[in-house]
């Protein structure tokens, strides 16, 4: 079952434990799949425009917000702003993706539900009620089991909205994430 953490219920120890819980569980997931050891592995925090958006679809996208909520109880794609069709990421070969937690940017409590698929309509991977969070007037909660991706997972995220924001509001949803990915032999 999922659930949500709320950010406000956690100590920074806490927080810190549910990331290197997430980055571990990559880093398993991405030693299964490509027979690797660790020290071959790199994590880093996820960007959006680079990681989960194709480059062409980068024009014009403003980094996690939804198309405009102009329905009440319909699902919006976390990635795709302006172009839904164009903007469902698909994990790379090389990597693997661990979704951590979210924050609801929006004012007003737009959104009910956040769901994380496999596939364009696919099979439910996880599931968190975001009431949980206004309840407590939080914006950002850590979920208790992180949700993975890896090559050739579609990574088919919404949230359904709650209320209508107008036409031309999209909701702002950052997700937390890492990327785990073989490691490189360029210094940063």
């Amino acid at each position: 079952m999922s659930y949500l953490l709320n950010e406000h219920d956690l100590s920074i120890d806490r927080k810190e434990f549910l990331r290197t819980q997430a980055i571990q569980m990559g880093r398993a997931r991405a030693m299964k799949a490509w027979s690797v050891q660790d020290k071959d592995l790199d994590d880093r925090h996820a960007n959006y425009l680079t990681d989960f958006i194709p480059a062409g679809p980068i024009v014009g996208l403003s980094g996690w917000l939804t198309m405009p909520f102009a329905a009440v109880a319909t699902a919006y794609s976390v990635f795709a702003n302006s172009t839904p069709a164009a903007v469902t990421p698909v994990c790379p070969t090389n990597q693997v993706w661990v979704f951590y937690g979210v924050s609801v940017l929006t004012l007003g409590d737009p959104a009910t539900l956040l769901q994380f698929r496999r596939g364009a309509a696919g099979n439910l991977a996880a599931q968190f009620d975001l009431e949980e969070l206004y309840g407590q007037q939080s914006l950002s909660g850590y979920f208790n089991t992180p949700v993975t991706y890896e090559n050739p997972d579609i990574a088919t995220v919404t949230v359904t909205s709650r209320i209508i924001l107008g036409a031309a509001v999209g909701c702002r949803v950052r997700l937390m994430a890492f990327v785990i990915e073989r490691a490189q032999n360029t210094l940063i």
